[in-house]
């Protein structure tokens, strides 16, 4: 790697016991599943030493109620992300849906405009607000080879429009 150290990978299911210390092998069948069974009466010291800290660590009630409490700021941590993400995604969800509907009316005001209809026209004759039909031909001339959902995401995403102007019922089909 280029950092002239010594890499070791150490493995708790390696099956060379034959090739490695006897320490290292006690300590890997200890990381494996710490429990006394895995401590060896002749095994290394510090191998007994980490049992019974880890034992009083385990034993300790103080340190057992500071783990369910990271336990359960984790939860609500994780609890709190996938529920923003949720409302993140049916937002998103809405404002593509959104689009797409108002795409089928932009789809109808560019059939009317390449008719010849003016936008107080299409205005009067689909009922919606003059001011959205003025913005839909407008982009229509400004952007003739977008797509209709092209259009309306523009649209929407503009601050005149956003709120309200293009938003409207579609008539019954």
């Amino acid at each position: 790697m280029g950092d002239e150290c010594s890499k070791i990978i150490l493995n708790t299911k390696g099956k060379n016991e034959d090739r490695v210390d006897r320490a290292l092998i006690d300590f890997l069948h200890y990381v494996e599943k710490s429990s006394d069974e895995n401590v060896p009466e002749d095994c290394d010291e510090r191998l007994k030493h980490l049992h019974k800290k880890i034992h009083q660590i385990k034993m300790s009630e103080e340190i057992g109620v500071s783990y369910m409490k990271m336990e359960e700021r984790d939860r609500l941590i994780r609890d709190e992300g996938l529920r923003r993400g949720r409302a993140e995604g049916k937002a998103e969800g809405r404002a593509e849906g959104r689009a797409e509907g108002e795409s089928r009316l932009i789809g109808i005001i560019r059939r009317k405009v390449s008719r010849g209809m003016g936008a107080a026209e299409i205005a009067d004759l689909l009922e919606i607000p003059c001011a959205a039909a003025e913005a839909v031909t407008e982009a229509l001339m400004l952007h003739p080879d977008w797509t209709d959902l092209q259009i309306a995401e523009e649209l929407l995403s503009g601050e005149n429009l956003a709120d309200s102007d293009l938003t409207t019922d579609f008539p019954p089909a």
